[in-house]
């Protein structure tokens, strides 16, 4: 995935970290660990400022994009995160993960503010209109 801007690709990995790269100069900025398991989605708030990782340790975690801060770890989901998605100009974020769940966050206070339930197999991918 790339920054809002264009300027930094997000790279969730295997080793569980999370690679913000240069576009430019493919030179890395930050590397963002937290995670106990790989990261399986990534994705930026399009002001830029949050960057959004889910991962197979079925949680979402909240990082500052200037200096790499985690601002909240979120126990999302009761299998592992496979999808996120923001909602444009704000900073509302969509999770889904293979518990067949797909949920609304608020990523400026960290609440669930709903669950959307009816999905009979696990939730691959999410995209949000503008």
């Amino acid at each position: 995935r790339f920054s809002p801007d264009g300027g930094k690709m997000l790279v969730g990995l295997l080793d569980a970290s999370v690679r913000v790269i240069h576009r430019d100069s493919l030179k890395v900025h930050l590397t963002l660990y937290g995670h106990k398991l790989p990261v399986l989605c990534v994705g930026a708030s399009s002001d830029g400022t949050i960057c959004a990782s889910g991962s197979a340790d079925k949680s979402v975690k909240l990082w500052g994009l200037d200096f790499g801060d985690m601002h909240r770890s979120l126990r999302a989901h009761t299998e592992p995160v496979t999808a996120l998605a923001w909602v444009p100009r704000t900073h509302y974020l969509f999770t889904a993960g293979k518990d067949r769940l797909i949920k609304l966050w608020d990523a400026d206070t960290y609440q669930l503010i709903h669950a959307l339930r009816g999905h009979h197999a696990e939730v691959w991918s999410l995209a949000v209109s503008r």
